[in-house]
């Protein structure tokens, strides 16, 4: 019996690997970063952020924090479920995750994505920051079909 159990486990998470939610690929970052910059508007110095979280059927979504801060977002309480990176705006002079963002995305051990209009960058849970070489938005096609974007390690 114990076999039979640990054998349908091993099934169903064969099965999630495999057809599972969608990962947080490029296409996914960039289109919930623009709908981050969008909600954020004009206003570069009030910080607006957002938990990047995976329903239970795997789309990916964005929560968004209460409240704007200036020049910093907070969150206060436990962390929803589903939550997969954490996504903030930055003002377009500093686009690079902050040494703050980069502490917390080691200690939460979650991607912390930084973006700004002209730059989309992450710091990965082990505080390393790459960038995207372009961003979307700036495309003559914008956010229309596939997208791929080209990453470079900064740190």
């Amino acid at each position: 019996m114990f076999n039979n159990i640990v054998g349908s486990i091993a099934l169903v998470v064969a099965y999630v690997l495999q057809v599972g939610a969608p990962e947080l690929n490029d296409g996914a970052v960039a289109r919930l970063a623009y709908q981050l910059l969008e909600k954020a508007g004009g206003v570069e110095q009030f910080e607006l952020a957002a938990f990047i979280v995976r329903s239970p059927r795997g789309a990916l979504t964005l929560l968004q924090w209460p409240g704007r801060g200036f020049s910093k977002a907070n969150w206060a309480g436990p962390m929803p479920e589903g939550v997969v990176a954490v996504m903030h705006t930055h003002p377009q002079r500093s686009p690079r995750p902050s040494l703050q963002d980069r502490a917390e995305a080691v200690r939460l051990k979650l991607p912390f994505y930084v973006v700004s209009r002209g730059a989309l960058c992450f710091a990965d849970p082990h505080g390393q920051v790459q960038c995207a070489g372009s961003v979307p938005w700036h495309r003559r096609n914008g956010l229309v079909g596939e997208i791929a974007l080209q990453w470079y390690s900064v740190s």
